[in-house]
């Protein structure tokens, strides 16, 4: 017999009643659309152009959704979203929440997740709607996060007719602090995307962030510092050291990614982020003193808005445990990431909450 049976927690919308909702695009007014943009291809991360000169693994994981948001101020006790997506990834060690799947908050808190239910390949829609437990009428700044893996093609978000509906506040740090690195940061292995460590940060700081991982890709290119470079943000975390095929790779890139920036922006804040593998395996401590060697020298030559992280540490409480193959966090190692991180960026910023 099916779980869903059994079960009814298990089920997924596929279907529901719009009977009473009214539908808006992220990217119209009264919602705000942040991580991504849209055009015929689907939503992304990066300018498509830019990302092909890359990689051609950048170049296909940019329409991968990690670190979008959808921010919106309402009083509808229901929110709904119809979601239209091709082909999804679906990875043994990764859940259909984190690679298809779209978290709800409401005032920095969870309340669930949009699941898609039905194949889990080709061509396809869902449609799911949520209710806030409470039941009550009550302004809420509502975020949805997009999935970290699966593209979306298209997306409608809905709430009750006649409900308040108007922008959400700014961020505290409207300008974004950007990620880059592996599919760490691109969210492997968390549960949902809410909770991949710079999502977690979000909510922390009330910071916008651009998510910049890629899955696999993140190898330190001239052509992603450059662009990089461009963008008008808060901080930088780099954080591809996974993505370095080798030490010798890490070597002959961090420095050089780092002066790329640096040049563009003189008082940026930098952190330059080391892998968050407990046990000292392999090529670890090799790698983290490359990374070490370049905020070093960085000092040494006067900056004073860079900062240095050796993640291992940030695992202390948890070991090994959280990850779930050696290599990518599990929700418990994204969080310790996160705690890891924080005080590094509030000093960054200049805290002001």
């Amino acid at each position: 017999m099916e779980l869903e049976k059994i079960d009814k927690n298990m089920a997924a919308e596929t279907v529901i009643k719009k009977d009473g909702l009214v539908f808006f695009k992220p990217y119209e007014l009264p919602m705000k659309l942040y991580g991504v943009s849209l055009d015929e291809k689907g939503y992304h991360r990066l300018d498509p152009q830019v990302a092909k000169k890359v990689s051609e693994g950048v170049a296909a994981l940019n329409y991968n959704t990690a670190g979008g948001r959808v921010r919106f101020t309402t009083d509808s006790r229901r929110v709904a979203i119809i979601a239209k997506r091709n082909t999804v990834y679906n990875p043994d060690h990764m859940t259909y929440c984190l690679v298809a799947g779209f978290d709800m908050y409401a005032d920095g808190e969870y309340v669930s997740t949009f699941r898609p239910g039905g194949e889990r390949a080709g061509e396809q829609s869902f449609e799911s709607s949520l209710f806030f437990p409470d039941g009550e009428k009550k302004l809420r700044d509502v975020t949805i996060n997009f999935p970290a893996y699966g593209p979306v093609l298209e997306l409608s978000v809905g709430v009750e007719e006649g409900a308040a509906l108007m922008p959400s506040p700014d961020y505290t740090y409207e300008k974004p602090v950007v990620f880059y690195g592996s599919s760490i940061t691109q969210g492997g292995c968390a549960s949902r995307p809410g909770l991949i460590h710079s999502s977690h940060l979000s909510r922390w700081l009330d910071a916008n962030i651009l998510n910049l991982g890629f899955s696999g890709s993140a190898k330190g290119e001239r052509e992603m510092a450059e662009y990089i470079a461009g963008l008008d943000m808060s901080c930088l975390v780099m954080e591809y050291d996974h993505n370095a095929p080798n030490p010798e790779h890490l070597l002959k890139t961090h420095e050089p990614f780092y002066k790329i920036i640096r040049e563009a922006h003189p008082t940026l804040p930098i952190i330059m982020v080391t892998r968050p593998q407990f046990k000292s395996w392999g090529e670890r401590d090799e790698r983290r003193e490359i990374v070490k060697r370049t905020y070093e020298r960085a000092v040494e030559a006067g900056d004073k808005n860079v900062w240095f992280l050796s993640t291992p540490e940030t695992l202390s409480p948890i070991g090994n445990e959280g990850t779930v193959d050696n290599c990518h966090p599990n929700d418990l190692g994204f969080f310790c990431m996160a705690k890891g991180l924080l005080p590094v960026l509030k000093e960054a910023l200049g805290f002001k909450l």
